[in-house]
């Protein structure tokens, strides 16, 4: 028995040496794998400077040299997953992180060993695949391919994990203490090494990034077709000194930029402060607010030029200074300037001229007319009433070319203005008919009108004008008709609100599509033989467009050849404001005559025949005087209802006699005089003259009888003053 039991005993010592050699061999084997993946992996990281690189031949030792199966490295996300990316692998996937689809977030799947590893920032370890737990999700997978144990190390940057080292074996139990620790020394060393490499990866993409910034901004810089220049503050900005210029820059300012880089703005540009630079500098160096110096002259003993700055702070403190020599433009702004003026000049000279012309014309015309006016009254001959008609027609004629001209001028001039009043659009249409009426009648036309009741019955605008437009189309259209019909139609325009569309249409010559385009144009007519065979000075449509266009409208006109046209413009509408009512439409003869006593002061012997000839049929009592200060003594002597002055007179012209009448009455507190300015000059200028001088209202030659009457009834329905 005592040597069974010696034998026992022998046995169980054996074995426990065996199992000690086995631990000691595997232990031996352990370190010396890794020391060998020390060895392998201390050669990578003192041989490489690529990241990827670097991290794929980390998981290569451990597969061959170490002997595991599967080897890789995954990245977390911070993205709404949570999820994992395989930066690099290398062994046995086939496919097995493909679909692995690995989180870190804290659900089912993230808190696999890769998950928990990088949540937790600890080592998580799987000694037997085929029963923890935690590899539930992919541990069908993991058997087919062999896997039997694995290990998920955190790699961490400054104790924060971004990834994980995962490792697969085949062995059960791989993993032991004293392997986790060599492991867990080894993942610090490539987290570590993967940190620097990156750091090193962003710095140098960093200084290759800014170097090419350099690059850039020197050309940028350098090749601005504008001047740049930078500076920097000297004494809190009592002065600056110059730290670069570019090419541009060097070039403007005529200098060579090595000569003035480094020196005071003051010493390099002696006129930098009176240019009123400096101080630009000063308020952008203090504020950092841009600041724009608008073009001015720079002047000192080299440079005399134009410049025009942009002026910033950069956020290091330095000023920047984009500019551009702009003499080149200033001297072009000069010859426009003078070029300008000298149209002006011109302009104005030649309304001066037509002013003048217009007012020698118009003296003798209101004694022609009005004569004939007179002459068509008394009993005439036959042939006697017709000579004395066409001596009117022709005068009318010659009145209605001299308006044109000076219309289209004060227009070319941009010297009109519109009235602003309230006015009846249907009284403006039936006024036209009822004027055009007796010219259609002699060419045997029909001339219709009609008004949509949907168009206002009351509107602010200038009626004067709208009924210029309205007679020159309407009479264009009666000119080129032979037979047939003229219609004048005004409505709401179809498409556009708050706008009214007027046209008139005829059954006439039509234009050919070759004229239409130039038909507004001034002094053109259809074609060279309109002229010879109608009339007209070609200013008519010309007119009508500029008053359509300063009125707020648009004119145009469709036409056929041999089947008539039609000219369309419209209006905007302006509704009058229920305060403003229309002036009375008061007939002469709706008035019981009351006798007014009226001083007329006219220079012109012919003038003051003409109008004793209208009041002769009258009751008014009519007193003359040749001039200005013979009227103020006149009404200083004699009651007087009406003063009817002329505003070119000797001695003291109508505006002053205007002026020291009101100043009389004033100071003798009398009621003041109706004074109507009586003129041979058109322009509106001049009754805006009359009107300031103190006259109630002013009258333009030549002044038919109806005309003159017609005003002498207003003061009577006002009452004698």
């Amino acid at each position: 028995m005592q040597g069974s039991d010696d034998q026992v005993i022998t046995d169980a010592v054996d074995q426990q040496s065996a199992a000690n050699n086995l631990a000691i061999d595997k232990r031996l084997s352990q370190a010396n794998r890794a020391l060998k993946i020390w060895r392998r992996i201390s050669d990578i990281l003192a041989a490489t400077t690529d990241t990827d690189h670097t991290v794929d031949q980390f998981c290569r030792v451990f597969v061959q040299d170490a002997g595991y199966l599967l080897a890789w490295v995954g990245i977390a996300n911070q993205d709404d997953q949570k999820s994992v990316t395989p930066i690099a692998r290398y062994g046995l996937d086939e496919g097995y992180l493909q679909h692995a689809n690995i989180s870190w977030a804290d659900c089912a799947q993230g808190r696999g060993p890769t998950g928990t590893a990088i949540r937790t920032a600890t080592t998580c370890v799987a000694r037997n695949i085929a029963t923890e737990p935690a590899f539930a999700p992919w541990r069908r997978h993991a058997q087919q391919r062999g896997f039997v144990a694995s290990i998920a190390l955190p790699l961490k940057d400054r104790g924060q994990p971004f990834g994980a080292l995962n490792l697969y074996s085949n062995e059960l139990d791989a993993f032991d203490d004293n392997e986790v620790c060599l492991l867990e020394d080894l993942a610090l060393q490539i987290a570590r090494n993967m940190v620097y490499l990156q750091e090193v990866v962003v710095r140098s993409r960093v200084e290759q990034s800014l170097q090419q910034s350099e690059y850039r901004f020197r050309a940028l810089f350098d090749n601005m077709p504008g001047g740049a220049a930078v500076y920097s503050a000297l004494d809190d900005g009592e002065d600056f000194i110059i730290r670069d210029i570019n090419l541009s820059g060097a070039r403007v300012s005529r200098v060579i930029a090595a000569d003035v880089i480094g020196q005071r703005v003051t010493k390099a540009f002696p006129g930098v402060k009176k240019f009123g630079l400096l101080s630009v500098f000063q308020n952008v160096h203090r504020t950092g607010q841009p600041q724009h110096h608008p073009v001015t002259l720079y002047q000192d003993n080299k440079i005399r030029a134009w410049f025009e700055n942009y002026v910033y702070r950069l956020d290091s403190g330095e000023i920047v200074a984009i500019y551009e020599d702009r003499t080149g433009l200033k001297q072009v702004e000069e010859t426009l300037r003078q070029s300008k003026e000298k149209a002006e000049s011109a302009t104005q000279a030649k309304s001066n001229f037509l002013a003048t012309m217009s007012h020698e014309i118009r003296t003798p015309l209101n004694v022609i007319l009005g004569l004939g006016d007179m002459l068509l009254e008394s009993t005439l001959g036959s042939e006697q009433r017709h000579h004395v008609e066409i001596i009117q027609r022709s005068g009318q004629t010659l009145l209605s070319i001299i308006n044109d001209i000076l219309d289209f001028s004060r227009l070319e001039a941009y010297q009109f203005t519109l009235a602003d009043i309230p006015f009846s659009p249907h009284r403006v249409i039936e006024d036209n008919i009822r004027l055009m009426q007796v010219v259609a009648a002699q060419k045997n036309l029909a001339l219709m009108s009609s008004i949509d009741r949907e168009v206002p019955s009351v509107l602010l605008g200038d009626d004067n004008r709208i009924s210029q437009v309205l007679l020159n189309l309407t009479n264009n259209a009666i000119k080129f008709t032979n037979q047939g019909q003229i219609t004048v139609r005004l409505q709401p325009h179809p498409q556009k609100q708050h706008t009214l569309l007027c046209s008139v249409a005829d059954t006439g010559i039509g234009i050919a599509p070759e004229y239409r385009a130039t038909i507004f144009d001034h002094f053109t007519q259809a074609d060279t033989g309109a002229a010879r065979r109608y009339g007209g000075t070609g200013l008519g449509l010309a007119i009508s467009k500029r008053l359509v266009e300063l009125m707020g409208g648009e004119i145009w006109l469709e036409s056929c050849v041999d089947q008539g046209s039609t000219f369309y413009f419209t209006l905007p509408v302006r509704p009058a404001p229920s305060a403003m009512v229309l002036p009375p439409v008061m007939p002469v003869e709706s008035h019981r005559e009351q006798s007014l006593r009226i001083l007329l002061a006219e220079d012109s012997p012919d003038n003051q025949m003409l109008f004793q000839l209208y009041l002769q049929q009258t009751s008014h009592q009519l007193v003359m005087v040749n001039n200005g200060a013979e009227a103020i003594a006149r009404v200083k002597k004699q009651l007087f209802d009406l003063v009817i002055m002329d505003l070119q007179m000797p001695i003291l012209d109508g505006y002053e006699a205007t002026r020291q009448i009101r100043q009389w009455e004033q100071e003798t507190e009398r009621t003041p005089l109706v004074i109507l300015a009586l003129s041979a000059h058109a322009m509106e200028e001049q009754r805006a003259m009359s009107l300031a001088a103190g006259c109630n209202d002013h009258l333009t030659k030549p002044i038919k009888k109806k005309i003159f009457l017609e005003k002498l009834a207003l003061v009577q329905l006002n009452g004698k003053t």
